[in-house]
């Protein structure tokens, strides 16, 4: 599987957040298993489906304690397997509020690549009620969008995907990927990830680094100054991001955001 011409789609996140469903999708058929699992992730091991000239991957999750050390070095390989790839990271939320775990997982994997690699953000399983929410309320949206950016670079391509009943407590189902969801993919930028440039990702960090994200969670809520000034942090990076994109692709963010990130687009 290994070429520096492949087009790759890698998946990570943590153990429940929706990646196996979401390529499954994708490629039309259970080729990733999914479904409820107790005490750990259905996926040990990185697992590439080749469909329409793409390779699809899955990964194991960081936040499996008894995974963890396995799953750092099956991510850190997943990185090395050459090609073009579209980085995306599947997260969940909890009544609004971000995980400190999927925080965590973001920063280890970002801080194993080079800083110039882009990557997509995804919010698995949003209800209809916070949809709503988010997409009326700025302030709220501002919130939840720096607790997620906080401790790692920011990124401009995010996207909601609503929770479907069709798939709760289901094993294996494969649904038809929504357009917003394959506008968003189809949007997000390719980059050749040379393997020499990707460093181990470091499951020892683990522990340190989700009790300082869960303390700077805290701090965020609780701080409406000190929220202010991640947000206008996160800001700076998202705005020159897209100066950078704009002189490669002239017109490329506009389309974007009309058509994918409309709810992102308002932060900047």
């Amino acid at each position: 599987m290994n070429g520096g011409n492949q087009s790759r789609v890698l998946l990570v996140g943590n153990p429940g957040v929706g990646k196996s469903t979401l390529l499954n999708a994708l490629v039309g058929s259970a080729k990733f298993k999914s479904g409820v699992s107790f005490g750990k992730g259905l996926t040990e091991i990185v697992q590439w489906h080749e469909h329409n000239g793409v390779f699809y991957g899955d990964t194991p999750g960081l936040a499996d304690t008894e995974m963890r050390k396995k799953a750092a070095a099956e991510i850190s390989t997943a990185l090395r397997a050459t090609g073009k790839y579209k980085l995306v990271f599947v997260v969940t939320q909890e009544s609004g509020r971000v995980r400190p775990q999927d925080v965590t997982t973001i920063k280890l994997v970002l801080d194993a690549l080079p800083e110039d690699v882009p990557y997509g953000l995804v919010v698995n399983k949003v209800s209809s009620k916070l949809m709503q929410t988010l997409t009326s309320d700025s302030q709220a949206l501002r919130t939840f969008f720096t607790a997620l950016n906080c401790g790692h670079r920011a990124t401009p391509f995010f996207h909601f995907e609503q929770f479907s009943a069709e798939l709760e407590d289901s094993d294996n189902v494969v649904v038809s990927p929504g357009k917003d969801f394959s506008a968003f993919l189809a949007h997000l930028p390719q980059h050749v990830i040379e393997p020499a440039t990707v460093k181990d990702v470091q499951a020892d960090q683990y522990a340190a680094t989700i009790e300082a994200f869960e303390k700077q969670l805290d701090a965020l809520r609780q701080n409406a100054e000190e929220q202010k000034q991640e947000f206008a942090r996160q800001r700076a990076q998202l705005e020159a991001q897209v100066r950078e994109l704009e002189a490669d692709r002239p017109g490329f963010l506009k389309r974007f955001f009309r058509f994918v990130l409309p709810v992102i687009g308002n932060l900047l």
